[in-house]
């Protein structure tokens, strides 16, 4: 048997476990049903020597209780977020390989890649505590330049990643968004000393996205109070703008709670679901998002023709 049937497996034993939990005869019917495996029999013994591989590979443990039913264990980790997602997208890419004119049913958005390669070598540097090396693209300036980072730490916004770090030369902590990375290449011989206070869970724990303002910047968190209408406000209800959100349902609407830094990338957000999402206090901010807005409308209601 193709060892790649060993991973169409895994993948289908994940993924109804994620549904809920499963008989054995479940769990066979599943197998069995797929079009790209040719398997007449599947015994328990197979199932547990499958369950044993998962767990080995990617992490994630299945038990199974004295009623016969099989359950994921819960684990709310990045790995095991991240291996589920690896094991859906193995399905997903199965099932599009067996379908014909699949095309015809799809239509996948566009995505740039560029910058997923350095993940791993810069996971793999903050641990070993190297520095790396690389040109950067920023998207403020003109020509790329050259940088050296002793990394700290990897985030994700808006499906891009970025990394954050002590820039050598400037001796300021720094962001990098790796689609802009180039030529980068770890320095395994220059070590560097991580500062020990550093978390890069707290250090964001108050933004909304990628931006965290400096120590010589006086902006502060603050508590915002957003009304959302009915439907958006089911939408924020399941998925919250940020980890400090509260959601209340009110007579009309919803009231919205959070408590974040009021900066662009969260003033940007607010103003592309504005028409739904009201800002009610803080009210500086409030009149500060009101300007933005009616400075917009200035802009489309001008009769100026813009220039090529």
């Amino acid at each position: 048997m193709a060892k790649i049937s060993y991973f169409v497996r895994y993948a289908i034993i994940v993924k109804e476990l994620r549904r809920g939990e499963k008989t054995y005869d479940e769990l066979r019917y599943a197998i069995i049903q797929n079009d790209s495996m040719d398997l007449s029999e599947y015994s328990q013994r197979t199932l547990q020597r499958d369950i044993k591989e998962i767990e080995e590979i990617f992490g994630l443990v299945i038990k199974c209780d004295k009623e016969g039913f099989y359950q994921l264990e819960k684990e709310e980790s990045f790995l095991s977020t991240e291996n589920f997602e690896l094991l859906e997208q193995f399905d997903f890419l199965q099932t599009i390989k067996t379908a014909e004119n699949y095309s015809d049913y799809l239509l996948p958005e566009k995505s740039d890649s560029v910058g997923s390669c350095w993940k791993a070598e810069l996971l793999k540097a903050c641990k070993a505590q190297n520095a790396v090396k690389f040109n950067y693209q920023s998207p403020w300036s003109g020509p790329s330049s050259n940088r050296t980072l002793n990394p700290y730490g990897l985030k994700e916004f808006g499906h891009k990643w970025y990394v954050i770090g002590e820039d050598a030369e400037k001796k300021k902590l720094r962001v990098f968004s790796l689609d802009r990375i180039t030529d980068m290449k770890v320095i395994k011989e220059r070590h560097f000393m991580r500062d020990p206070e550093f978390n890069i869970r707290e250090y964001y724990k108050d933004s909304y996205g990628i931006y965290r303002p400096s120590e010589d910047e006086e902006m502060k968190a603050i508590d915002i109070e957003l009304w959302a209408d009915e439907q958006y406000g089911q939408i924020l209800e399941k998925s919250p703008l940020h980890s400090s959100q509260t959601c209340k349902k009110l007579e009309y609407g919803y009231e919205i709670k959070l408590h974040v830094y009021p900066a662009w990338d969260f003033t940007q957000k607010l103003l592309t679901i504005a028409d739904r999402v009201r800002v009610v206090s803080p009210l500086e901010y409030r009149e500060e998002l009101k300007e933005t807005l009616m400075a917009l409308w200035g802009d489309y209601d001008s009769e100026e023709e813009i220039e090529d």
